[in-house]
């Protein structure tokens, strides 16, 4: 935890400097056309995993056959879907009305590439417990990515800054994570293995595609129906309160995942383990988001400049949405270790079933009636969460709300202060 805390912390922190500078030397325009194409990439990082990773994490036994079968399965579905970018890429670009999205497409997607290297090697840091290696990677990338899109933004290089920062940081990944990764002999693949950890994996991929097309929906929805200066404005808000919520989600995913899984045979310890969880993490988490909103208006106007000031109810209500994320975080691992991916799923499904319900009854609103409709799904799919862990565990409705209540007691408080105060 204390390493996933320092890798998340520090690349949070070197984003947030980097995000500075950038907003300073770019402008709403350049982010807008970075919004338009985030959709489809995300959507294509979800599916060069295929949920493998997850699946060989979860393997106690795996050994050099695994780890051969799935690095060269990402890698052939990384191919593919650049050879689909690639191809569409035209399409997209006249669906969105931006031409230069083509461009953007066929260079941005080559980290797809990237990407597909280094799953495994990750992966298998992870299940050694060895956090420390990771972090020194991020943190090496992060650095390495930040000062390549510096040195394009003061060249003047508009929209490609935000490219360059993306390829050079998986590129970076690709080889940190080659080099640091526990190394394992390159055997024969086996198709009735990829076979048998797809059936796995697949409920876990289709849940995650869930959840990376309605994460970034509304930066499609918001570049395709709106002026693209506020779609500007989105992207930006949508890239801060994504960096404040993934900082908080990736201290704990790995680590919580992998703790869990040391204890899915033992219902006792792991009801414990959970309780601990849920009680200690969120004691931080929600009372750290909500300052967060806080201080969101006064931190926009001070580093990024008055021009952002529009962003800041669209991080604002972005965060509230995500106060509960790491609750859902929890579920969804205790979950997944306990070999129920397909109810993952199809939670999954329920929680973007009323995200895309309340974005077509605020779409005429405006992008705030949007966002509010965002945090009203977001916060009913954690309480489904809640209760399908109540059912297939031992772990209750009632002790999880209990160990949730100081949590929720502060952050109230918190909130309460700030309305009197103002």
């Amino acid at each position: 935890m204390l390493w996933s805390s320092v890798d998340r912390l520090g690349q949070a922190a070197l984003n947030f400097i980097v995000s500075i500078l950038l907003a300073r030397l770019l402008t709403p325009t350049d982010f807008g056309l970075m919004g338009g194409v985030m959709f489809f990439a995300a959507i294509s990082y979800v599916l060069v995993d295929s949920g493998l990773g997850k699946a060989l994490a979860r393997t106690r036994n795996a050994d050099n056959t695994h780890f051969t079968t799935i690095f060269f399965a990402n890698i052939l579905i990384s191919f593919l879907l650049y050879a689909a970018a690639f191809i569409t890429a035209p399409y997209i670009a006249r669906y969105m009305d931006m031409p230069e999205l083509t461009m953007i497409i066929r260079v941005l997607f080559i980290s797809l590439i990237l990407n597909a290297f280094y799953i495994v090697p990750h992966t298998r840091l992870q299940m050694s417990f060895r956090f420390d290696r990771i972090a020194c990677v991020n943190l090496g990338a992060n650095v390495f990515s930040a000062v390549v899109a510096m040195v394009a933004a003061f060249n003047h290089a508009g929209v490609w800054a935000l490219v360059a920062q993306q390829m050079s940081y998986h590129a970076a990944r690709m080889a940190g994570f080659l080099a640091a990764g526990p190394l394992f002999t390159i055997t024969r693949p086996s198709l009735q293995l990829l076979y048998s950890t797809m059936r796995f994996s697949s409920h876990i991929t289709l849940a995650a595609l869930l959840n990376a097309v309605f994460s970034n929906i509304y930066l499609f929805i918001v570049a395709k129906f709106f002026h693209i200066s506020q779609a500007g404005q989105y992207t930006h808000s949508h890239r801060q309160a994504d960096n404040a919520n993934f900082t908080m989600l990736a201290i704990f995913e790995a680590t919580t995942y992998n703790l869990l899984a040391e204890q899915q045979h033992h219902e006792g310890h792991f009801t414990v383990t959970m309780r601990h969880l849920m009680k200690s993490v969120n004691m931080v988490a929600m009372p750290v988001m909500m300052l967060v909103i806080i201080i969101a208006e006064p931190a926009c106007r001070l580093l990024f400049g008055e021009q952002w000031l529009p962003s800041v109810p669209y991080f604002q209500l972005i965060c509230l949405a995500n106060i509960t994320a790491v609750v859902s975080l929890l579920c969804t691992n205790a979950l997944n270790v306990k070999g129920m991916s397909r109810i993952t799923f199809w939670l999954e499904v329920l929680r973007k079933s009323a995200i895309a319900l309340s974005a077509a009854l605020t779409l005429q609103y405006g992008i705030e009636a949007l966002l509010a409709g965002y945090v009203i799904a977001s916060m009913l799919g954690t309480v489904a969460q809640m209760i399908a862990v109540h059912h297939k565990t031992a772990y209750s409705i009632t002790s999880q709300i209990a160990d949730l209540l100081p949590a929720i007691g502060i952050t109230a408080v918190t909130a309460i202060l700030w309305r009197i105060l103002l």
